[in-house]
């Protein structure tokens, strides 16, 4: 049977993939490598990561399509096979026919694919760049294969090269802000005003693209039920400066522009070996400020 082969290349939504993976089981067993071979970085680099998906995820795969059809003598003649009417995921490496290719492991790592990804505009794309595949079987996101990343500011073009096919991103560090080096809340409304500005100062926030200088502080100013963001004024967050949200609302449109505050959970605190706060001291300490009002 004749097929022909291609690739296929689809954007979808990231939430299905939307975890904080290489902190715990990733780094763990990493980790655990490293100690083993007494590769120190190796242990660094899966003590201090904790990723997820940024942008959305790509998804890259090699498809095997019927073979296409022939004109002859007025007749268009076609092959009637399974694949007449769909099409066929190819696992790559292309394992040997006759093999079974849940269970077949190459020799050697295969040529890896040259992929360039155009990012949104309103994407903060972090300093140190981080590509990983979905391992399904694991569970997590990893950088294995993955090699020659590089950004271009200019045309906002991701390029990586990969030895690994299906969903592919560009990972955040979630706790690459925290912990916070600073705070402070300021009263801005006067006696009977009903508004603060709060500002944040971390070592991890986003650089700025131009000049690759990180910012150190995020200005907000709450309200009543509302947040609005004050600084920093970046390209990349224009359609949200000046604009008040809901908190939760708040919080996940600056996520989406890779302005990512808080974490995901216990696994930042896991990976910084921190103790995640209790929510009955954070809530005794809410009502301890409120009389300070």
């Amino acid at each position: 049977m004749q097929t022909t082969r291609c690739m296929l290349l689809q954007w979808h939504p990231y939430n299905e993939f939307q975890f904080c993976t290489g902190s715990l089981s990733d780094a763990t067993d990493a980790a655990t490598a490293g100690a083993a071979t007494g590769n120190s970085a190796a242990v660094t680099d899966a003590a201090a990561k904790c990723l997820t998906p940024l942008g959305g995820v790509v998804h890259l795969d090699l498809l095997a399509l019927s073979a296409p059809a022939k004109h002859s003598r007025g007749w268009t003649l076609r092959q009637v096979t399974p694949l007449a009417k769909n099409v066929s995921i190819i696992p790559y490496p292309v394992p040997p026919a006759g093999v079974e290719a849940s269970t077949w492991q190459p020799d050697e790592e295969p040529p890896p694919f040259k992929v360039s990804i155009a990012l949104p505009q309103q994407l903060l794309v972090p300093a140190a760049l981080h590509v990983g595949w979905w391992d399904a079987r694991r569970g997590v996101w990893s950088e294995d294969g993955v090699s020659g990343l590089s950004f271009d500011s200019t045309s906002r073009r991701l390029n990586f090269n990969s030895v690994h096919l299906g969903p592919l991103a560009l990972l955040q560090d979630t706790a690459a802000a925290l912990p916070y080096s600073n705070w402070t809340i300021r009263p801005t409304g006067g006696l009977i005003g009903t508004t603060a500005v709060i500002t944040l100062q971390a070592a991890g926030l986003p650089a700025a693209e131009d000049n690759g200088i990180p910012h150190s502080e995020v200005m907000f100013e709450v309200g009543k039920g509302t947040v609005t963001l004050l600084s920093p004024d970046l390209p990349q967050l224009s359609q949200l400066l000046g604009k008040p949200l809901p908190p939760w609302q708040a919080l996940y449109a600056y996520e989406q522009c890779g302005l990512r505050l808080a974490g995901a959970g216990s696994a930042e605190a896991q990976v910084l070996g921190l103790q995640e706060k209790q929510a009955t001291a954070e809530v005794a300490m809410c009502a301890d400020l409120a009389l300070l009002s």
